[in-house]
């Protein structure tokens, strides 16, 4: 489609900067009473960090009848618009490596999947201390 086209070019334009980054998704402990639901919900937290220094680029509630799937991607491109292309990308999930596959040839961002997110794993340490759990 056309405007797929125009956005592939606008992210194969955008400069490449020497930055490792974590994507993730997990659920978040203990359920959340929401209207439109019956029983409590388990979001799920979407996250971007960075790799080297740990910090929080971006980070989204993921509730259950939004798609995952979009989500994700937009996350991705929205952070590449920002601040151009990241040399890497760590993953855990396969499902994530899947969503941005295509878009990661199309910029020629590496992408490696690994269980140990350092900076990840670091952060849901703390997030999950905060909770309480």
């Amino acid at each position: 489609n056309m405007q797929n086209d125009i956005l592939k070019a606008r992210l194969k334009k955008q400069r490449s900067i020497l930055l490792e980054l974590e994507l993730d998704l997990f659920y978040i402990r203990g359920g959340v009473t929401s209207e439109g639901y019956k029983r409590p919900i388990v979001p799920k937290l979407l996250i971007l960090m960075n790799h080297t220094n740990g910090l929080v680029i971006s980070q989204q509630i993921v509730s259950p009848n939004q798609d995952e799937t979009q989500l994700i991607l937009d996350f991705l491109v929205e952070f590449i618009l920002k601040y151009g292309k990241p040399s890497k990308i760590n993953i855990r999930l396969p499902h994530i490596q899947r969503t941005i596959m295509e878009l990661c040839r199309v910029c020629r961002i590496k992408v490696f999947r690994q269980n140990d997110l350092r900076a990840i794993d670091e952060f849901k340490k703390e997030f999950m201390l905060r909770l309480g759990f």
